[in-house]
C-alpha cells in the first residue's frame, strides 16, 4: 500500500473544528471514536528526549474484547467507561510518549480502515514500532505538514539545516508537543517525499 502522509494526517486533522498546534490529539482521538484511558503517576514527566520507553504499555482494544476483559476482572461490577468503539489503555509517565502513542493507535485504525479492515485490538510493550507507515502517520498527524514548513520558513531554516541544528530541533519539540527523537524522525521524513509503502 502507498500512502501520501501529508494527505492522510490532513484527512484525519479535519475532523477536528480547528487544527490548532500543539494538535488535540485526545480530542482527535474522540473523533475516531477512540477512548483514551490513562495511567501515570502524579508526578507527571515531559521529558522531550523520548528516552527509555521500557515502562510503557498500550492496550488497544475495540469494544467487545474490553467489555470482556472487565467482565473477567470486574464480574459484579457494571462498565465503567462511555460508550466508543475501541479503547486506548495508556502506561506512561511522559507526556509526550502518551501524545505519540495515541497519535500511533489513531494511524493503525486509519490504515486498517483504508484497506477494509478491522482491529480487534493490541497491545504494545516497552516502545512502538518506528520505520513503519503508521509510526510515519503518527509523526504527521502531531506535526503536520503545512505547519513544519511554516515554522522552517518562519526561521529561515531548510530541513537539513534544522536536522543539524540542535536549537531549532528544541524549538520544533516545545513548538509540536514531540520528543526530539520525533522530530528528527520527522524532519526526515519531510526530506523525502512523503511517501510511504507496506
Amino acid at each position: 500500500m502507498k500512502i501520501n502522509y501529508a494527505n492522510e494526517a490532513s484527512k484525519l486533522l479535519s475532523t477536528l473544528s480547528r487544527v490548532d498546534i500543539p494538535v488535540e490529539i485526545y480530542e482527535l482521538a474522540k473523533k475516531c471514536n477512540i477512548h483514551v484511558l490513562i495511567r501515570a503517576q502524579e508526578s507527571d514527566s515531559n521529558d522531550s528526549s523520548g528516552g527509555d520507553a521500557s515502562n510503557t504499555k498500550t492496550m488497544f482494544l475495540s469494544e467487545k474484547l474490553i467489555h470482556q476483559l472487565w467482565q473477567s476482572t470486574n464480574p459484579k461490577e457494571l462498565f465503567p467507561w462511555e460508550k466508543s468503539e475501541y479503547y486506548l489503555l495508556i502506561n506512561s509517565d511522559n507526556s509526550l510518549e502518551r501524545r505519540l502513542l495515541t497519535a500511533y493507535h489513531i494511524a493503525e485504525k486509519h490504515l486498517a480502515e483504508k484497506e477494509g479492515k478491522r482491529i480487534d485490538g493490541d497491545i504494545i510493550s516497552q516502545s512502538i514500532p518506528t520505520n513503519t507507515i503508521v509510526y510515519n502517520l503518527a509523526l504527521y498527524i502531531l506535526v503536520p505538514e503545512d505547519n513544519i514548513s511554516n515554522f522552517l520558513r518562519e526561521f529561515e531554516l531548510t530541513t537539513s539545516e534544522a536536522l543539524s541544528s540542535n536549537i531549532a530541533i528544541e524549538k520544533l519539540t516545545q513548538f509540536f508537543l514531540v520528543s526530539k527523537i520525533d522530530i528528527v524522525n520527522r524532519l526526515k521524513l519531510s526530506e523525502g517525499a512523503n511517501y510511504g509503502c507496506e
